[in-house]
């Protein structure tokens, strides 16, 4: 974070973000709130969700049963469409 901070002074920015999108890196989120403040709000990407729950089906041994069952496809897809669905 400090290269970004660095080479903003070096253009002339001052970054203020309100939010800070990045992958699930808790580190990462962790490292804008220590750069940019508490107030920013953090938050994952839909691409690296997608693609940790890939991650996750491969780890379980499901990726057969994911590229053969419709049903079990169709399951994930809903679990991706979740991040839509408000916290309400």
């Amino acid at each position: 974070m400090s290269a970004v901070d660095r080479k903003c002074t070096e253009l002339g920015h001052q970054p203020d973000p309100d939010i800070f999108v990045t992958d699930f890196e808790t580190v990462v989120m962790q490292a804008a709130r220590l750069v940019f403040g508490d107030s920013i709000t953090t938050g994952g990407c839909f691409f690296h969700l997608t693609q940790a729950k890939w991650r996750k089906i491969q780890e379980l041994g499901l990726a057969a049963t994911y590229r053969s069952d419709e049903s079990f496809r169709h399951f994930c897809s809903m679990l991706d469409g979740l991040a839509f669905v408000p916290v309400t």
